[in-house]
């Protein structure tokens, strides 16, 4: 991620895996855990959107009401405006946070690359030394 992006943020650490199911989520829990009980300012940003388990592992069932996932769209002022939560200090954004309980979605591929940046953008991160970003199996 370029400083431009994200300019608040002073590290980004991207956990992925080309399959599902081999603890990419546990790694960035445990991970950002272990950087905050440290002194670091860390959020994490659970990027998958075929199984966000980021705020289950962390213990949080706070979810938006929604009848269909509404795709981001570029706006002409793109200032973030998406507060995440808090949890054992960090701060925690995922895109099941965004939908019902139970709620999946299924973009088309081309899609998904797009919506999870500009989610990522359109979050209000803060001042932040770590960013750890679970992303999807590909």
């Amino acid at each position: 991620m370029s400083q431009h992006l994200l300019p608040t943020v002073r590290h980004v650490i991207a956990i992925a895996s080309g399959k599902g199911g081999v603890g990419k989520t546990t790694v960035t829990v445990n991970l950002a855990l272990a950087l905050q009980q440290q002194g670091a300012r860390v959020a994490i940003f659970d990027a998958d959107i075929y199984g966000p388990n980021v705020p289950l592992m962390l213990g949080i069932h706070q979810r938006k009401k929604s009848n269909a996932f509404v795709p981001v769209v570029r706006r002409a002022a793109a200032q973030p405006y998406i507060q995440p939560l808090e949890r054992f200090g960090l701060k925690v954004m995922s895109v099941g946070l965004l939908l019902a309980e139970g709620q999946v979605i299924n973009p088309p591929a081309a899609a998904v690359g797009q919506l999870v940046v500009q989610t990522l953008r359109d979050v209000v991160w803060g001042e932040l030394d770590y960013l750890l970003i679970d992303l999807p199996p590909s």
